[in-house]
């Protein structure tokens, strides 16, 4: 093998971003999801008759980076962010085609622990 072959650099260029790959969808089994550490972000949305929301969108911005996922057809979903993660420093979000607003209800996990964090999203 030639030193600096190209298939060699792409392929160390791909190992750092596969071991910071998550998995998201509900075809992906639990036992999974939870192999992965870090502080754990779960929750649902609801609407204003408190009906669970499929296919809504859930954004948690950190300021550097937005964590995405959308939620199932039970209206919830699951989301693993770094463990360097400071929770004062996520700024979660949820929107709906078809809704106007949304808000948040954020609880903390206790004492001083970092995870998990549930988070409830009503949208109008």
């Amino acid at each position: 093998m030639k030193t600096g072959s190209p298939r060699l650099v792409a392929l160390l260029l791909l190992i750092p971003a596969i071991a910071d790959a998550q998995l998201y969808g509900n075809a992906i089994p639990a036992e999974l999801l939870n192999l992965q550490a870090g502080n754990v972000w779960f929750g649902s949305v609801r609407d204003h008759s408190g009906a669970f929301v499929p296919d809504a969108t859930v954004i948690l911005d950190t300021g550097l980076i937005e964590y995405v996922a959308v939620t199932g057809v039970t209206g919830r979903f699951r989301l693993v962010l770094p463990e360097s993660t400071v929770l004062d420093e996520v700024m979660p979000g949820c929107a709906k085609p078809g809704y106007s607003g949304s808000v948040m209800r954020l609880r903390r996990p206790a004492g001083d622990a970092l995870s998990p964090v549930e988070l409830t999203c009503l949208v109008d």
